[in-house]
């Protein structure tokens, strides 16, 4: 059932994003109408890419510590459900952590958030992104 309910949002996902920008957008000025293609545009990539990068990079990499960690000591059983609903989260809360550049980018734009607050902000979590990936607590 969840199987089914991730996956009929993330193929469903173009359909609520355009309810939701047919929403919004009478309430836009004309300048900021300019930035919304390319934001959705460079969202849906940055999502998509996320996806990629979780699907190719992560699920390998967090099945081969899951299933080798305390290999003598503990026997990892996973059923099937338990494996793609996993791999389906891990997919889709990547695929979201890809869209905060392009929200930053967004909220600049339009003025919702200062832009130094927003640089400031954007390069501490590059920075922390980038260092939880070098990080390991087994050293």
């Amino acid at each position: 059932m969840q199987v089914s309910g991730y996956c009929g949002l993330l193929l469903g996902s173009p359909v609520i994003l355009y309810e939701i920008i047919a929403f919004v957008l009478p309430g836009l000025t004309r300048a900021e109408r300019r930035f919304l293609g390319p934001i959705v545009f460079g969202s849906s990539l940055l999502f998509y890419a996320g996806l990629a990068f979780s699907y190719w990079v992560l699920t390998p990499a967090a099945l081969n510590f899951f299933v080798n960690y305390a290999e003598g000591v503990v026997e990892s059983l996973w059923s099937i459900d338990q494996y793609f609903e996993f791999v389906l989260v891990l997919m889709f809360s990547t695929g979201l952590s890809f869209q905060v550049c392009g929200n930053m980018i967004l909220y600049m734009f339009l003025n919702v958030a200062l832009a130094i607050f927003t640089w400031n902000f954007g390069c501490f979590l590059l920075v922390y992104r980038f260092q939880s990936f070098s990080y390991s607590w087994d050293k």
